[in-house]
């Protein structure tokens, strides 16, 4: 079980790093550069960002799920640096989810 939780995060954690580094280094870039007008291109690239900060949220949701089952226990999650970077990963989703909708 403990296996099958860490690929979780590991899948979870590479298919949201993944899809930021292909909309931000092939697909703006390309739309961009092959299509007639900025603006189609600025719809293509809108339209994606939103898909992939959905994905964000919920790969962040199964990456945080799957590691508290993995821990089983919240102590090992209260230590200050962990709760300050939970408080930040919090605030960031907020906010992607914000600029999404």
């Amino acid at each position: 079980m403990t296996m099958f939780l860490r690929t979780l995060e590991f899948l979870s954690l590479s298919l949201w790093l993944g899809s930021d580094v292909f909309v931000s280094l092939i697909l703006a870039p390309g739309a961009f550069r092959l299509l007639a007008s900025r603006d189609q291109a600025g719809a293509i690239v809108g339209f994606s960002l939103s898909r992939m900060h959905g994905l964000g949220i919920v790969c962040g949701l199964v990456l945080l799920a799957a590691r508290l089952l993995r821990m089983r226990a919240l102590a090992t999650l209260a230590g200050p640096s962990r709760v300050s970077l939970r408080a930040g990963k919090s605030i960031l989703t907020v906010q992607d989810f914000d600029l999404s909708i």
